[in-house]
């Protein structure tokens, strides 16, 4: 294994990063700049959890909180991570903005944000509860967010 990687450090950051682009690889097959794409996308994020039985929390947040003490490198990556995952977000509802379906007035990286707050409570506490209700409480708050500033 030393062949390949000098440290152990270097093996965990060559599989976080490989983990991570994987899930978010995964979320960019959405089209978040639409409605409907916005809809699809967090019933995916439901269905991908129930389907997991409700265990293990978000795929990328898991990840971030297994490494993000351990050391400021692998921190540096798994925050990066979450920070495509919110730039896709809000580049999509950029687009959708520009297209007019959003209000001029709407900050599209500040609703980002507030998303990815809001989605990783639902899973963690869907993850607690191995219940589903959390999670869709959170993913309606998120559309209903969203949904306030619809032109």
């Amino acid at each position: 294994m030393y062949h390949y990687f000098s440290t152990k450090t270097d093996l965990v950051e060559a599989v976080l990063r490989h983990q991570l682009e994987r899930v978010l690889v995964d979320q960019r097959r959405f089209d978040v700049a639409t409605w409907d794409g916005i809809e699809r996308w967090l019933d995916g994020m439901l269905q991908a959890q129930a389907e997991r039985e409700f265990r293990g929390g978000c795929p990328l947040g898991s990840l971030v909180a297994e490494v993000v003490d351990r050391d400021d490198r692998l921190r540096a990556i798994a925050a990066e991570a979450f920070s495509q995952w919110e730039r896709w977000l809000a580049t999509g509802l950029m687009a959708l903005q520009e297209r007019g379906g959003l209000r001029r007035d709407a900050d599209p990286g500040r609703l980002a944000e507030e998303a990815m707050a809001t989605i990783q409570g639902g899973y963690l506490l869907s993850t607690m509860k191995r219940d589903a209700q959390p999670m869709r409480r959170a993913l309606d708050a998120v559309l209903a967010r969203i949904a306030t500033f619809a032109a």
